[in-house]
């Protein structure tokens, strides 16, 4: 199932804030305002986040911590790699990494994957519980 969840004016999902992954994300964007802003958002409703601001970091924290981290949630367009090339890299030592992109626009194929789903920029907390939600469930 591919998931796309609008931005801002979107409403909130019943019980968002009650479900919760079981383990924390790793989140990863190039702009350090969106990854904190993400990462205080995430931690409002009781999820735990890993940060990277680029994919050599992430990549770091990923293989430290790859057994816990229950999902990725990744700027599509990350400057010194690319969004879907940060997901290859990171498959290439989970296959059934469950994966959300961020992104303030779509452009990509990698949503053809089951595993995958979008959030468009700017987006509120329950939009990204939401989608997160449904792509850890499918997975």
């Amino acid at each position: 199932m591919n998931v796309t969840i609008g931005g801002p004016g979107q409403g909130t999902p019943d019980g968002a804030d009650a479900w919760h992954p079981g383990g924390p994300v790793l989140v990863i964007d190039d702009d350090a305002a969106v990854l904190s802003v993400t990462r205080r958002q995430l931690e409002r409703v009781g999820i735990s986040a890993y940060t990277a601001l680029d994919a050599e970091a992430a990549m770091v924290i990923f293989k430290e911590h790859q057994s816990e981290i229950s999902a990725v949630l990744i700027d599509l367009s990350l400057r010194d790699l690319g969004g879907e090339q940060m997901l290859a890299n990171l498959r290439a030592l989970r296959p059934d990494m469950p994966a959300l992109f961020i992104s303030g626009e779509l452009t990509s194929d990698a949503l053809a994957d089951d595993h995958v789903a979008y959030v468009a920029k700017p987006f509120r907390a329950a939009n990204l519980v939401k989608a997160l939600r449904s792509v850890m469930e499918d997975a």
